[in-house]
């Protein structure tokens, strides 16, 4: 979830890092959960509604994200 959009990184600092060599992440040391949302640019970005995404398999049964 976190290429979801291009801008996220602009709009979220989320404080830890992740080394994509050896595949792991480091956990940030702020306080809470350590996200900090940057508000000047959430205001640039407007809500759009995405459609959920169903599978829907042979059996009847349904795949819902």
């Amino acid at each position: 979830m976190h290429n979801e959009v291009p801008w996220r990184n602009n709009v979220v600092d989320e404080g830890f890092t992740a080394d994509e060599n050896t595949r792991t992440v480091t956990p940030n040391t702020k306080p809470g959960l350590g996200v900090t949302l940057n508000k000047d640019e959430v205001k640039k970005y407007s809500f759009e509604q995405q459609i959920p995404q169903r599978v829907f398999y042979q059996d009847d049964s349904v795949g819902d994200w």
